[in-house]
């Protein structure tokens, strides 16, 4: 009977409400788990704190909780199975007797930490001189220091659930606040993309009107050049030298005409279909560093820098080894940037470093470039011991540029510093 009162309790457990943990009180249930609870606590719940099943976190209202007549049957029967659970449950007070002389256990020996019968007190020579008290006052003292001791756990618990309710109510501000950032910083892109947009939709209307221009330009010349082809197809030699002045006086005006305006820069003004302004990532600041005799600079094997750019509070330089650095040194031209004067603690600054190719063509698919991101402290260098061979140097560039780029995203503010620095390289001796 004890295994089946058991089962009783597991079952009741099951039909308990999971908020107030009682037996439910106008049942009803949430349409998303089938989790039951009391219509006031799921009420009080979805009206006070937020419009969710605080069981699986499903959107919920109060019109659609489903309603669960079912369940005071089932407390019925729970109860009914729970009273004949009772009645064939053992008493406990045949646990609680002696089990040498079948009586009551009504003391305590302190001696031996045990629980004894009046007879084993009074009689039995084991006990003998012992200290004895009532088990009644030792069990209120130890039931009452468990229930001390459960009040602080349930304390505990309460605090950790309000805790818990902090926390989520935390997180749910948090992505609320994500999702305000979220729209605004959208929103800030929507229109720079409009602004963008405009931008080029001006230029392609531009570029229409000049093409306009330019194909009614191309059928005056075109329709001119037929002209000629038919008058030379449709008269004879003869004819033709002997209208020849005559041919001229009518079409060489337009034939002027057509040189004079097809040869004028004024024809067409082409708009600069690469002046797009980007509101996000400002332009590169810039300067110029040239490296004049780079053949006597790689004998003496020194580095070489690069006349300090200031920018937004920092001061910079490029640091160049012709010669190459350390393990490199003969092989490698090395590259390095500097930070020589800024902020008193570590940023991370991204920069590029770029070696512009000057060989016939202009290709600057063919430019050399390195992208890379460092923390910076005042006085460090960062770059690239390997740039790039020396011995494939003049071959592939003859009258390289280096150009050196590195950019600072600036966390605490809205701004972005960017800059650049251009180096040239003389092979002269």
């Amino acid at each position: 009977m004890s295994s089946h009162g058991d089962g009783v309790e597991t079952i009741a457990e099951v039909f308990k409400c999971f908020i107030c943990m009682e037996w439910p009180q106008d049942a009803c249930l949430c349409p998303h788990c089938s989790k039951l609870c009391c219509y006031r606590c799921i009420e009080r719940w979805l009206i006070d704190q937020r419009p969710n099943c605080p069981h699986c976190r499903a959107s919920l209202l109060v019109h659609e909780l489903v309603k669960c007549r079912w369940a005071e049957d089932v407390q019925k029967q729970v109860d009914k199975v729970r009273t004949e659970a009772r009645h064939h449950r053992p008493d406990n007070k045949e646990r609680d007797r002696c089990p040498q002389h079948h009586e009551e256990l009504t003391v305590y020996c302190a001696t031996c930490s045990k629980c004894i019968c009046h007879k084993c007190a009074l009689w039995d020579g084991e006990h003998s001189g012992h200290k004895f008290e009532e088990v009644d006052k030792i069990y209120k003292k130890h039931r009452n220091v468990i229930q001390t001791e459960k009040n602080k756990l349930r304390k505990r618990f309460l605090e950790i659930a309000e805790l818990v309710k902090k926390v989520e109510r935390s997180m749910d501000r948090i992505r609320a606040e994500k999702q305000d950032q979220s729209r605004q910083i959208q929103q800030s892109v929507d229109h720079v993309l409009k602004r963008l947009d405009t931008q080029l939709k001006t230029k392609l209307q531009k570029l229409a009107e000049s093409r306009n221009i330019l194909s009614r330009k191309a059928e005056d010349v075109n329709g001119l050049m037929q002209e000629l082809d038919r008058r030379m197809k449709s008269t004879t030699r003869s004819e033709l030298i002997n209208q020849g002045y005559e041919i001229q006086q009518k079409l060489m005006p337009l034939i002027e005409q057509v040189q004079m305006t097809t040869s004028t820069h004024d024809l067409v003004t082409l708009p600069d279909v690469g002046s797009f302004t980007n509101e996000i990532i400002p332009p590169y600041d810039s300067a110029i560093f040239k490296i004049k005799s780079f053949c006597r600079h790689q004998q003496q094997g020194d580095p070489v820098y690069s006349k300090p750019l200031k920018v937004s509070g920092l001061t910079w330089r490029l640091k160049v080894y012709p010669h190459g650095n350390g393990a490199n040194k003969g092989s490698y031209l090395s590259v390095f940037l500097e930070l020589v004067h800024g902020f008193n603690k570590t940023s991370q600054y991204q920069y590029r470093i770029e070696m512009l190719y000057q060989g016939p063509g202009n290709d600057d698919s063919k430019n050399l470039v390195r992208e890379f991101t460092s923390d910076f402290t005042v006085g460090e260098c960062w770059g690239y011991s390997r740039f790039h061979r020396i011995d494939s140097l003049v071959s592939l560039y003859e009258n390289p540029i280096a150009s050196i780029a590195w950019q600072r995203y600036t966390y605490c503010s809205n701004s972005m510093t960017r800059l650049s620095l251009f180096g040239s390289i003389n092979f002269s001796k």
